[in-house]
């Protein structure tokens, strides 16, 4: 059972709905990922201006559309979507050195 200090509930949660639950993945596409990768990294960046960026950042990533098209994709198959999954062979699959 995990355990969160209360101060840091909210940050938490804010942080785990920027990531995909099927592939583990931030919701972003790449070229906006290391643009706000740039903007975080800036050495005289205020704390409101933090902030606005990390509102902006979450904002943006519960409205990724390619994602958000996966997340509809693995609810209709019921399943996970074989496209995030690695497929690992059973026991049975196996021969008697392991090899499948």
């Amino acid at each position: 059972v995990p355990v969160l200090h209360i101060g840091y509930f909210r940050h938490t949660i804010s942080i785990l709905q920027c990531i995909c639950k099927t592939c583990a993945r931030v919701l972003h596409e790449e070229p906006d990922r290391r643009t706000y990768l740039r903007r975080f990294r800036r050495p005289n960046l205020e704390n409101i201006q933090w902030q606005v960026l990390c509102k902006a950042v979450n904002a943006r990533a519960r409205q990724c559309i390619a994602h958000t098209a996966r997340r509809e994709r693995h609810s209709e198959e019921g399943g996970r979507a074989q496209d995030h999954t690695r497929q690992v062979p059973r026991e049975e699959d196996r021969g008697r050195d392991g090899e499948v």
